[in-house]
């Protein structure tokens, strides 16, 4: 038996086999010690993932389930895993050398740390590839401990300012514990529910983070983050109102601050709503009108309902 702890590594894949291969092969090049299995969980591809690609290593298992999302797909894959640490990467990005090593001995090294992340390398669509994390892109500074070796540990305070900055990626590495205790993906947000899952992390544990890039983000048309869809910022509103009822220890500042975030995200959704879902769109304005009553939500709500041609749901 291996004297350092197992990690497994959920790969959520939905139409994007084509990617597969190499970010498998990206986890099983990994210098970790330990041991590694690579839980790949195709979320209705079609054709199926595996009628494509059938990896002969018996650490790579592949499981298929009905269509849900990234988040149910990620929650499946922790489900029938079986590490003692948790980490994900998309099958259609890839994990850079080092980062299993570098994120499980931040967490061995540091016990009151339950998750551990780092930089990322952005791979654009023209090929062109830029490294940015945390420290650049935060707009408050970062309040944290320096370990050196660009290696640092949040303060609590982190837990706050994370709720209305999100300066982060999926390229983390967590504790199993921590999904014991009830750390889950949201199923019902389509998109920014990585986002939701570090800030409740966040508020179980403190956070570890390595500054250099530990995965390979290919942004690509097929990318959520590509793709025109006002769905995303109707979750992000509904996912700023849950924050504000479920998060028992909020201060009155972060209340106030997911108050107007919300508000953004309900304007922005029923613009966006207006060429497509007008019900949709009204709704928002609707609710932006009654979350914050005022000229700017008016003009939301009488352009979309002045809004000619529209489809109706």
């Amino acid at each position: 038996m291996s004297p350092y702890p197992s990690v497994s590594v959920v790969t959520p894949t939905y139409n994007d086999v084509r990617f597969l291969a190499e970010s498998v092969e990206s986890v099983l090049a990994q210098d970790y010690p330990g041991e590694i299995e690579i839980v790949v969980v195709d979320d209705g591809s079609d054709p199926p993932a595996e009628s494509l690609y059938r990896p002969a290593d018996p650490r790579v298992r592949i499981l298929r389930k009905p269509n849900g999302g990234s988040a149910s797909a990620r929650n499946h894959g922790v489900d029938h895993s079986q590490g003692d640490y948790i980490s994900f990467v998309d099958a259609d990005d890839a994990m850079l050398p080092g980062r299993l090593s570098n994120q499980i001995g931040l967490l061995e090294t540091h016990p009151e740390a339950g998750l551990a992340a780092s930089d990322i390398t952005r791979r654009e669509t023209d090929g062109t590839e830029k490294s940015w994390g945390l420290f650049e892109s935060f707009r408050s500074p970062v309040p944290c401990d320096d370990l050196g070796d660009d290696k640092f540990l949040l303060k609590d305070e982190f837990k706050n300012l994370i709720l209305l900055d999100y300066p982060f990626n999926g390229s983390v590495t967590y504790r199993r514990s921590m999904a014991r205790a009830g750390l889950r993906f949201d199923e019902s947000l389509r998109c920014y529910e990585e986002w939701d899952f570090i800030v409740r992390a966040a508020r179980m544990a403190r956070v570890a983070y390595h500054r250099r890039p530990g995965t390979l983000y290919r942004r690509h048309a097929g990318s959520i983050t590509a793709r025109p869809d006002p769905g995303k910022f109707a979750g992000r509103a509904a996912m700023f109102r849950r924050w504000r009822t479920e998060l028992a220890d909020l201060e009155e500042s972060s209340r106030l601050g997911l108050i107007r975030a919300e508000f953004e995200s309900l304007v922005t959704a029923s613009y966006e709503y207006r060429q497509s879902r007008r019900a949709s769109a009204l709704a928002c304005a609707w609710t932006a009108l009654r979350l914050k009553p005022g000229p700017r939500a008016l003009k939301c709500l009488a352009g979309t309902i002045l809004a000619g041609g529209a489809p109706r749901e």
